[in-house]
């Protein structure tokens, strides 16, 4: 499945040591607007997740509702 998919819905969603998305992707110096502004498809977005901030990640539970 995959879409554009609105970041704002992520920011609060945390991985499995309760770090929010948004501080990790910031954390490697990402910075989330522009991210926000980016065009990924739902299947690249929880790819970028799970390989810079894990396998953890829950994201998937907002990409496939």
């Amino acid at each position: 499945m995959s879409g554009e998919l609105d970041f704002k819905e992520l920011i609060g969603i945390t991985d499995k040591n309760g770090i929010t998305v948004k501080q990790a992707v910031e954390d490697m110096g990402v910075h989330w607007e522009a991210l926000e502004q980016a065009t990924l498809s739902s299947d690249e977005l929880e790819q970028f997740l799970e390989v810079h901030i894990g396998k953890g990640t829950n994201c998937r539970k907002v990409m496939h509702k």
